[in-house]
């Protein structure tokens, strides 16, 4: 027991420690004079926590004998903390579940060892990569720029199919219909969230009735680690990937963008969403592998089409509700704009990444 007690004790402090290390960067901004690529100097607002450069650089004007230099050992010992932090509080929090179920310990064990297994295996076939090409950089060299690139094109295309189909694992289970994605879909999310299913509205301007998924709104415990309080709306829809993906894709991303010019019934009050989440089968990394990247032809690149696709929805206040783990393995989700993490959970831990990302206006020249 007095393990357990300890043990409880040391990760209620490591929680408060990475809770610490969660912040608002416009609360602890300075400025600093910056040296640039090319050896110029600028004038900068850096976060005095993380070490990270806020907004556009300034007129050096506003320097004066006391601005300091921008601190450039700032975020590697930032980030080495939050690293140290992290790995001790799963490390704590695996010793306990240990403890309190000493049955499930070998499982757990042995599920640490396919982890690291599978990271080592990665590292061998990027270092392989990396060296094949090494060797193949002296024959490119005797090729002007203008030739090389485009001889590096057509040998991806000529040997995609072959070499560069991402292999699956064993528990793979695509998705198949929409009906089955929001099934999958609704009691995780009513973990998090109190949950409004099919609400009705309609639009600002044209007028028009509308109905949206879902209003989601953040429970307590993820308000307390900086959760936004407000409703949000979130859209489902299953894309196929093969024929088809792009118009639905396209349909997909502009229906969210619509919803944050309408005002929903949500418990008998007219709400008005600020920002809608896209969920589909493409939220989950095994699946979204599943798009056609390099072809022969540039309109069946639906990688890049999609990726374009949620830049946009970025600047219209949509954001991409992804998982962490399969559909046969959830590990937690996390809310991402195409500029960055929003909020996240990761196993049983909330985390808030970027506040920025949901308080920013984007109207006009932003």
């Amino acid at each position: 027991m007095d393990k357990i007690t300890d043990l409880t004790a040391k990760i209620a402090r490591l929680t408060a420690q990475q809770n610490q290390l969660q912040h608002d960067c416009r609360l602890s901004l300075s400025l600093r004079l910056r040296t640039v690529q090319g050896g110029g100097r600028c004038l900068v607002e850096q976060c005095t926590i993380c070490g990270q450069q806020r907004g556009e650089a300034k007129k050096r004007t506003s320097a004066t004998a006391e601005t300091l230099e921008f601190g450039t050992d700032l975020a590697t010992t930032y980030n080495a903390q939050r690293f140290s932090v992290d790995q001790d509080l799963s490390e704590a929090k695996g010793a306990l579940a240990d403890l309190i179920d000493p049955g499930l310990a070998p499982q757990r064990a042995e599920f640490q060892a396919l982890v690291q297994a599978d990271r080592d295996a990665s590292f061998a076939q990027l270092t392989q990569a990396s060296q094949a090409l090494d060797a193949a950089i002296p024959a490119l060299h005797r090729m002007q720029w203008q030739r090389r690139l485009p001889f590096i094109i057509s040998h991806l295309q000529r040997n995609h199919s072959a070499t560069f189909t991402d292999p699956q694992p064993a528990s793979f289970v695509p998705f198949e219909t929409e009906i089955q994605l929001r099934s999958w879909l609704h009691p995780m999310i009513e973990r998090d969230f109190e949950v409004a299913t099919e609400v009705r509205g309609h639009h600002l301007t044209a007028r028009t009735r509308v109905q949206i998924d879902y209003i989601l709104v953040p429970r307590a415990h993820l308000v307390a680690q900086g959760f936004k309080p407000d409703p949000i709306g979130l859209e489902a829809k299953y894309l196929p990937l093969d024929n088809g993906f792009s118009p639905r894709a396209s349909r997909f991303i502009w229906q969210a963008i619509s919803y944050t010019d309408c005002e929903f019934e949500l418990h008998g009050q007219l709400t008005r969403l600020s920002h809608v989440l896209l969920f589909s089968n493409l939220s989950f990394e095994d699946e979204l592998r599943q798009l056609r990247g390099i072809t022969d032809s540039p309109l069946a690149n639906d990688q890049a089409k999609w990726t374009a696709l949620l830049e946009l929805a970025n600047h219209a206040n949509v954001a991409s509700l992804q998982m962490y783990g399969s559909r046969v393995r959830s590990d937690g989700w996390k809310i991402k704009f195409a500029s960055g993490v929003y909020f996240s959970k990761f196993e049983e831990t909330p985390k808030l990444h970027n506040r920025r990302l949901i308080e920013k206006v984007r109207i006009g020249n932003f």
